[in-house]
């Protein structure tokens, strides 16, 4: 009859220093039995050292496969040992047979393995040791510190977040982290960051000083390093624009962006005057220039969206009462023309945006009511189509966010005291007419922008910022942008900057403000 030989290949977590200690296993029974089916079957398996006390480990972790030979005849076996650390190659050792029943392997960094089977393997008839020179590092005879688990490399896999300021709290992701805080060495673009807490599979850091914009980050454990992943800094900074607009300073105006342009038309002057002009502002000579005066009645807190170059304005406060026209602005004519009027509720502090080619109004008050409706334009039929309603109570001076064809709609007041106002947040998919909510973020006065697929929102009358991640449904506070308060300005946003301006602080501003991430 021919004997069986199992060839155990080792896949440690090998130190990348010489320094070794004695490895302290925790115990449990092993959940399979090797003696069934094993001539078919590999078996992944993990040694892990849980006890505080050991360090500079040889095999903090020492993963291993068991694979089935049933060549009798064969004495010359290849054996891999990988180490979890990327700047090691695999090491490829020959084990030679010294009997029908032990292979003795002699690598450079463990002085010596010795696996010894004897004919059908059972948990009682595989013995392993590990020896460095005389002292043994691990011995076990029946596999009763072994768990059947997959092989963990050191790596990172993902962050909570790819971007924050300094001194802000940051989740890494990954395998093969140390549950000792100290083991694990975290460093952006070689800047340590202080381990708050740490598992095996996460790592939160305390986000260290900036040295560059984007940041390389590395986690070593053990003198073994992760390969690298980028984490961009948020600058938070604000520069005054040079020239200011040339009309009269007001608030409640409406505001949009065009390629390189932001626009800004209609409010309320110092005057109480209703206004209907239309300035553009090129980011690029950085000057304003006066355009087509919008040709139907003079208004404020107007709503706009833009699709495929033409900007959509309508609704707004008249002098009277609220309003549902709409118009088109063609920035290459510098023409107006009317579209269909929106088909329900006169309304103003409504909000606007576009998704796929179609245009999108929903929420905003009348002048005895408040609305939570949406409806949908497609410029193709020049037809308003109404939509799920926004989740929650009605609302007005909400905020909206597009990202990856969704929409992100939440915030706003209820029309009640100044209590009212809300945290709630939605994500819209126009594909299914659906709300999902997401992550609650309550403030007052709010004014959002949106830069590089992030949504920030200015609030408390623009005394703080925040940003709202996309990917990781989290907002993150920034830094204070202004010395002094600012009510009902507008914002607008291209080419990676943002910009806010005129509104009120005890007088009609003309000044803007740039925003650079």
């Amino acid at each position: 009859m021919r004997k069986i030989y199992p060839l155990l290949l080792l896949i440690p977590f090998l130190s990348c220093e010489n320094d070794l200690d004695i490895l302290n296993p925790d115990t449990q029974l092993l959940p399979q039995d090797l003696s069934k089916n094993f001539k078919t079957e590999n078996f992944v398996g993990q040694f892990k050292a849980l006890s505080d006390s050991v360090n500079n480990l040889i095999f903090p972790q020492a993963s291993f496969v068991l694979v089935n030979i049933d060549k009798a005849e064969q004495n010359d076996l290849s054996i891999k040992i990988q180490s979890s650390c990327p700047q090691t190659p695999e090491i490829v050792l020959k084990a030679t047979a010294k009997s029908d029943s032990t292979f003795e392997i002699n690598p450079q960094t463990i002085n010596s393995i010795n696996i010894a089977g004897e004919g059908k393997i059972s948990k009682q008839s595989l013995s392993i040791t590990i020896k460095n020179s005389e002292k043994v590092l691990l011995d076990y005879t029946a596999f009763k510190t072994v768990n059947l688990v997959n092989p963990q490399l050191l790596k990172i896999e993902n962050l909570s977040r790819g971007f924050g300021v300094e001194n802000d709290s940051l989740t890494i992701l990954g395998t093969g982290f140390s549950e000792i805080r100290k083991n694990n060495v975290v460093t952006f673009d070689g800047q340590r960051a202080e381990v708050i807490s740490s598992k095996t599979n996460s790592l939160t850091v305390k986000i260290p000083k900036r040295k560059t914009k984007i940041a390389k980050v590395v986690v070593s454990v053990d003198s073994c390093q992760t390969t690298e992943t980028s984490f961009e800094y948020l600058t938070d900074t604000w520069r005054l624009v040079p020239s200011e607009l040339p009309r009269s300073g007001r608030w409640y105006a409406t505001s949009f962006s065009i390629g390189n342009k932001g626009y800004i038309c209609m409010g309320i002057d110092q005057e109480r005057n209703r206004l209907k002009d239309l300035w553009e502002f090129d980011s690029e000579t950085q000057k304003w220039t006066q355009k087509a005066d919008y040709v139907a009645a003079s208004r404020n807190a107007a709503v706009s969206f833009v699709i495929d170059g033409m900007a959509y304005l309508g609704t707004g406060h008249n002098g009277v009462e609220g309003s549902s026209d709409f118009w088109k602005y063609d920035p290459k004519k510098d023409e107006w023309s009317q579209i269909a009027d929106l088909p329900s509720g006169k309304r103003e502090h409504a909000v606007g945006f576009a998704l796929n080619g179609k245009g999108y109004v929903g929420t905003g008050k009348g002048k005895n009511s408040w609305y939570k409706d949406l409806w949908e334009y497609d410029p193709k039929t020049n037809k308003w189509t109404q939509k799920s309603n926004v989740p929650g109570p009605d609302r007005a001076f909400a905020v909206v966010y597009t990202y990856n064809g969704k929409a992100y709609l939440g915030g706003g007041h209820d029309g009640e005291t100044d209590k009212g106002w809300l945290g709630d947040w939605y994500e819209y998919d126009p594909a299914t007419d659906k709300f999902t909510p997401k992550a609650n973020f309550r403030v007052r006065d709010v004014y959002g922008f949106q830069i590089n697929n992030r949504g920030y929102l200015l609030y408390e009358d623009a005394q703080k910022l925040a940003v709202y991640d996309f990917i990781h449904d989290k907002w993150i506070n920034l830094n204070k942008p202004f010395d002094k308060l600012t009510l009902h300005g507008v914002t607008f946003s291209m080419d990676s900057h943002a910009y806010f301006g005129t509104g009120f602080n005890g007088e009609y501003k003309t000044k803007f403000w740039e925003y650079i991430p």
